[in-house]
């Protein structure tokens, strides 16, 4: 009898299968950096990105670090067939982009602050945005990426014990509606697939806006949408993250 197929490499798998096969030994999350036109709904993005034939359920996280930017939270596992996907648009990822850069920090109040000053600023926009966010998810997904944040240094130790202690086993949380993020969004071009990211390379001023198993991130559907929260500190102009709600 000759032996069964390989299994399909495409993915995720349909129905409950994936509870059939191995943990991935690739654990932990990356953030992707990519252009954008301009500032759309959530549920916009995931829409053009499912046109490419990206798998919107991996990923994780969507937020706006800086104008005509996305930051996407992805799996490591998926990564690579994610730029791949991309790249048959003709869209390249943003290397080397710093969320810390005080450059994306245009909060009028620090018009004239010193670069120290911009950069302790958003450093702190940036932690409570993370903080914010790792609370929105549900469980498991929230501690797996609450791990993976502690390894990389993004949250302190303190965080990632009071954080554990609140969430040990809420695997059906879900978290509350927030209001909708008061945003100016632009209608994307419907020319091409992913034709939002078709962006020009961003000026100077663009830089700037004025205003546990980790396997179980990966959604069995795909049509998951978010609710548009802003997590902007009170009176800064640095961009606002939602969580994937899935």
């Amino acid at each position: 009898m000759a032996p069964p197929p390989p299994p399909s490499p495409k993915g995720p798998y349909k129905g409950g299968l994936r509870l059939f096969t191995a943990v991935s030994l690739n654990q932990g999350f990356e953030h992707l950096y990519v252009p954008i036109r301009g500032r759309v709904p959530y549920k916009t993005i995931r829409s053009e990105l499912r046109l490419a034939n990206i798998n919107s359920g991996s990923i994780v996280d969507i937020h706006y670090p800086t104008n005509k930017v996305i930051e996407l939270l992805v799996h490591n596992d998926y990564i690579k067939k994610f730029r791949s996907l991309l790249l048959s648009e003709g869209i390249r990822c943003i290397e080397n982009f710093d969320p810390y850069d005080p450059k994306h920090f245009a909060d009028p109040q620090f018009k004239e602050a010193t670069e120290d000053e911009r950069t302790k600023q958003i450093a702190l926009i940036r932690g409570t945005q993370i903080h914010r966010t790792l609370k929105h998810f549900r469980n498991p997904v929230k501690l797996a990426v609450a791990g993976d944040f502690h390894r990389k240094g993004l949250i302190s130790t303190s965080f990632l014990e009071d954080f554990v202690s609140l969430h040990p086993n809420h695997a059906n949380d879900r978290p509350a509606p927030q209001q909708a993020e008061a945003a100016t969004y632009t209608q994307p071009d419907s020319s091409s697939h992913a034709s939002i990211f078709n962006a020009r390379p961003s000026t100077q001023d663009d830089l700037m806006i004025n205003r546990s198993d980790e396997d179980e991130h990966m959604s069995n559907n795909d049509d998951t949408s978010l609710t548009e929260v802003s997590y902007t500190a009170p009176n800064s102009s640095a961009g606002g993250g939602d969580p994937a709600h899935h």
